[in-house]
């Protein structure tokens, strides 16, 4: 396991990629700070880990209960998990919540990295801004990466973005 923190402030205390948002940081500025942090994960720990977790800074979770669900999952192929959400409209939106975690395998951050290269961005689409975990799963989701569902064996919801006494 490795532990980066992507911030945008230096922190000594630690082991932090300092991103340039090229601009104030404020909450329009998730959607650029995430394509950041997911591009810096690509260039430089791709081949260093077979999961990659995108979690904001009041996010817990148990690495041994994440280790023991992702084991059954071939991280060369295109996953990501998380708690999934459904936003209606036509056509309906499925994504994952940010507020608990985005897990990405080493073939989806690979397949996405790739297709930033190729497209120099264009991918992304064309919105500077909005809700972040919506914008990633919608960019995923041109690529053939939709979330795969995190229940447990109880069918209970793994990821919690609202409390388990809202999931559970």
């Amino acid at each position: 396991d490795k532990l980066i923190f992507i911030t945008t402030e230096e922190d000594p205390s630690l082991p932090a990629r300092v991103l340039d948002l090229d601009g104030p940081e404020s909450r329009t500025q998730l959607w650029n700070k995430s394509k950041l942090a997911w591009m810096h994960m690509y260039r430089e720990y791709l081949h260093a880990a077979d999961w990659f977790v995108k979690a904001d800074d009041d996010t817990y979770l148990s690495m041994n209960n994440l280790h023991d669900f992702l084991s059954v999952f071939d991280p060369l192929n295109r996953h990501m998990f998380g708690r999934i959400f459904h936003l209606g409209g036509r056509p309906a939106r499925t994504y994952v919540s940010g507020g608990s975690g985005i897990v990405l395998s080493r073939g989806a951050l690979a397949a996405l990295g790739k297709a930033v290269n190729e497209t120099n961005g264009t991918v992304w689409g064309p919105k500077l801004h909005g809700p972040e975990d919506l914008q990633t799963a919608d960019t995923l989701k041109t690529l053939g990466i939709t979330p795969g569902h995190t229940l447990d064996s109880n069918g209970r919801q793994l990821f919690l973005p609202l409390g388990p006494q809202y999931e559970w």
